[in-house]
């Protein structure tokens, strides 16, 4: 991926971040930052952690310390260069949903397969992340009556 390129779908993915801040409250954290990269191994360098085969192929990466409402999220341009406006959409609100979600993590070291716990979490930001896309398409088709 040239410089270019990578500036440009910065730009592209930063639009469609913006969308997403207020909405699903991201303003209250105390800090969420997005780092992009140009590919996983970029990615996984950043992050300091070792990822499984799964997670090689990941567009996005959120790392969250929920306790104090910061967090990263990382995402990797070669994915999302490749990828249509409705993907990175979704890929977004994908990761921004793990941050609302994360504290549930707490009672997997309770578990003795922490893996099925975070496939339990994938599902749940997977849904929450469908209704998010739902409700702004139907707040288009339906928007509210204008007050007399």
């Amino acid at each position: 991926m040239t410089d270019k390129e990578f500036d440009s779908t910065i730009s592209r993915v930063r639009k469609i971040i913006n969308r997403w801040i207020t909405p699903c409250g991201l303003r209250t954290w105390q800090n969420v930052d997005f780092q992009y990269h140009r590919n996983m191994a970029e990615m996984a360098d950043s992050s300091n952690q070792m990822l499984s085969e799964k997670e090689r192929n990941v567009a996005g990466r959120a790392v969250v310390d929920w306790d104090y409402r910061r967090a990263t999220i990382h995402l990797n341009m070669d994915i999302l260069s490749r990828s249509t406006d409705e993907d990175v959409d979704y890929i977004i609100r994908h990761e921004i949903c793990h941050l609302l979600v994360n504290e549930m993590r707490e009672w997997s070291m309770y578990e003795k397969d922490v893996t099925s716990c975070i496939q339990h979490e994938e599902r749940v930001v997977t849904d929450l992340a469908m209704v998010l896309g739902w409700v702004r398409m139907a707040g288009r088709r339906d928007p509210r009556p204008k007050k007399k």
